[in-house]
Parts: structure tokens; sequence; C-alpha cells
């Protein structure tokens, strides 16, 4: 299924990106940052997150796709409330916590994880059947023609 590949290159960037922004915290300025006027407890920060890693995989994958076209950060932002900017401060104020940013990302990916194992459980695409059928049938079309 091409959403099991798109789930785990989302997740090997997910852990990049993490490893990446916990090494910025460390090495990063010691300044404190207040909680931000806009501020998301974990939980729904994990949402957002995990709402905008989803739209990151999708939109990567699916590029062509009308449904995935309409679909950007900002709709994602909106629905928490938030602009770009807004979300760039929060994302400091977590990056200043990496004990709870890490939970967030460990959140996220058993998530993810959980949405491969639904996705696993399901029947195939009926497209797929269709494209099988019509490749048996081409077969056997072809064996008749020999």
């Amino acid at each position: 299924m091409m959403f099991l590949g798109s789930a785990y290159y989302l997740i090997d960037k997910m852990k990049k990106i993490t490893i990446f922004l916990l090494l910025l915290s460390i090495i990063g300025c010691n300044k404190t940052i207040e909680k931000p006027a806009k501020f998301l407890e974990k939980d729904e920060m994990t949402d957002l997150m995990f709402e905008l890693s989803l739209l990151t995989a999708s939109r990567s994958n699916y590029s062509q796709d009308s449904v995935f076209k309409g679909l950007t950060p900002q709709y994602v932002l909106s629905k928490y409330d938030l602009d770009s900017s807004a979300f760039v401060e929060l994302n400091k104020y977590y990056i200043q916590h990496p004990e709870i940013y890490a939970e967030i990302y460990d959140s996220i990916n058993n998530r993810l994880q959980n949405k491969i194992k639904y996705f696993e459980t399901l029947p195939e695409d009926p497209r797929d059947t269709i494209q099988k059928i019509n490749k048996i049938k081409i077969s056997r079309l072809n064996s008749i023609l020999k």
C-alpha cells in the first residue's frame, strides 16, 4: 500500500527532525521564553503537530491529488486559532522544554504506528483489485491470441 511507505518515511523524517530540534535546543541560547499569548497545552500541541505531519506526508506523496491541494498548513493552524508566527513562538517555547517536546514526538510516533496497523488490517484497495483483474484478462487474452 502506498500509505505504509509514506508513513514509514514520515516516521523516519520525524525522528531526524526531533533529533535536530533537540540538538538545537541544547546548543541554542539559554534565554528563557515565556509562555506565548496563544498557548496550547501538550495534548493540543500533539494534535496540531500530528495533523501537520499527516498533511506534510500526504502533500508530498499525493501532490497531484486535488483533495490535498486545498489543505495547507495555514488551514490546520487556523483550526487551533493560530497563525504561523504564533506557531513559531509556541514551538520555540516547547523546544526549551525538551522532555515535553520528546513526549509530544513519542506520542505522534505512537499514533502513526497505530494508523499503520489500522491500515494494514483494511482489505486491499478495490482499485488495486480491478487492476489485477484487468491484468488477468489481458494475460488470458494474450494466451488465446498466441
